[in-house]
C-alpha cells in the first residue's frame, strides 16, 4: 500500500511541474526535526511521539490549481503530501497526505471533497501543519484531517461550515465509521482581531493516532466544544474546551496558548501552551509546552519546544529546520 501511495505521489508531482500554468502554484517543503527524550534517554526524531504524523524529517510538495470552465473560474485543486522518516515503522518511512481535496466555490460557499480538516475546533481555524505546538486534536480529541466532504461560507460576521467525514484520520477506509462535524465561529480574526467558535460533532469512530488503528472497537463519539482567539497588540490569545464520549468514557481537554512576538515584522515568537485532557488512552492528564519560532527569511523558519508530559513524567525538547518555497 505504502508503495503505491509513494508512486502516485511521484505521479502527481511529475504531472504538476509539467502543467506548469500561472493559474497554479508549486511549493517545496521540507524539515528537519530532532530532539531527546528524558524518558527514552536517546536522541528521537519526531514532535510529539512515533505514532503521530506531525512532525517528523520529512521532504514534499504543496500543490495548488485553479480550475477554469467555459464561463470562469470553477474552483480549487489542492494537494500536500510528504515522504517521512518513521521509527514506528520497520522500513523508517512514512508516506503522508495531509490537504488532497478539490473544492467548487459556488454563490452560497465553497463545497470541498477529498482530504481535509473537519469542521470541529481550533485545528479548523489554524495552519498547522508545521508547527511543533499543536491543538487539542494531537491529544486524541478530533480529528485533524479526514476523508470525505464539506461546506464552508464567510459572511461579515464570521464563518460556518459542516463536514461529513470518514472518522479514519489519515487512513482511507470504511466499516460502518464516520463523523458528522460543524463549527460555526463569530468574530474574523484577521479583520476583527477575534473569533469565538462553536463546535459539534456525532458519529461512529474508530480509536485513531494519524495512521495508526489503535483498536478494532468502533465507538460511539459525540463532542462538543468552544474556541477563543484574540490578537491584541503583540500578543496572541487562543483558548479551546472540548467535552464530550467515546462509547462509555468520558472525553474532555482544555488549553490556553499565549503567544508573544517580537522583532520587526513579527519574525520573532515566544509560546507558552499548558492544556489538560481526559482520553481514552491516557485518562486524566496534563502536558505544558513552551517553543519559539524564529524566521530566517521567508523560506526558512527554525522553531524549538520543549515539552513535559505528565501521564509518563518525560522532559522532551525538540528543535525544528522548516523549509518552504515556491519551486
Amino acid at each position: 500500500m505504502a508503495n503505491k501511495i509513494v508512486s502516485g505521489l511521484l505521479l502527481f508531482l511529475l504531472i504538476a511541474v509539467n502543467a506548469g500554468a500561472s493559474d497554479s502554484v508549486l511549493f517545496l517543503e521540507t524539515q528537519m526535526v530532532g530532539g531527546y527524550s528524558s524518558l527514552q534517554n536517546q536522541t528521537v526524531y519526531y514532535s510529539m511521539d512515533s505514532n503521530h504524523a506531525l512532525q517528523k524529517p520529512s521532504v514534499g510538495i504543496d500543490y495548488f490549481r485553479k480550475i477554469s470552465s467555459g464561463s470562469g473560474e470553477w474552483g480549487t485543486l489542492s494537494f500536500q503530501g510528504r515522504v517521512a522518516h518513521d521509527d514506528a515503522n520497520d522500513n523508517h518511512i512514512e508516506t503522508q497526505i495531509y490537504n488532497a481535496y478539490i473544492q467548487h466555490d459556488f454563490w452560497f460557499g465553497d463545497i470541498w471533497a477529498g482530504h481535509n480538516k473537519p469542521s470541529f475546533g481550533l485545528n479548523a481555524a489554524l495552519d498547522s501543519r508545521a508547527a511543533l505546538i499543536q491543538t487539542l486534536t494531537a491529544e486524541g480529541l478530533g480529528f485533524g484531517w479526514d476523508w470525505g466532504a464539506g461546506y464552508y461560507t464567510q459572511f461579515s460576521g464570521g464563518d460556518i461550515s459542516v463536514s461529513f467525514t470518514s472518522g479514519s484520520g489519515f487512513m482511507m477506509y470504511y466499516q460502518g465509521n464516520y463523523l458528522f462535524s460543524t463549527r460555526f465561529s463569530y468574530g474574523i480574526l484577521n479583520k476583527d482581531n477575534y473569533s469565538i467558535g462553536l463546535s459539534f460533532s456525532n458519529g461512529n469512530i474508530f480509536d485513531m493516532v494519524d495512521y495508526h488503528r489503535l483498536s478494532d472497537t468502533l465507538y460511539s463519539a459525540t463532542s462538543g466544544g468552544v474556541d477563543f482567539s484574540w490578537n491584541i497588540k503583540k500578543i496572541e490569545l487562543k483558548c479551546e474546551s472540548i467535552i464530550g464520549s467515546m462509547g462509555c468514557n468520558d472525553i474532555n481537554g482544555t488549553l490556553v496558548r499565549v503567544g508573544y512576538n517580537l522583532l520587526k515584522d513579527n519574525r520573532m515568537k515566544l509560546e507558552l501552551q499548558p492544556m489538560v485532557s481526559s482520553t481514552i488512552d491516557n485518562g486524566q492528564d496534563y502536558k505544558i509546552y513552551s517553543g519559539i519560532t524564529y524566521m530566517l527569511s521567508r523560506f526558512f523558519t527554525i522553531r524549538a519546544m520543549y515539552e513535559y508530559n505528565h501521564f509518563n513524567n518525560d522532559h522532551l525538547t525538540i528543535g525544528q529546520l522548516y523549509y518552504y518555497g515556491l519551486i
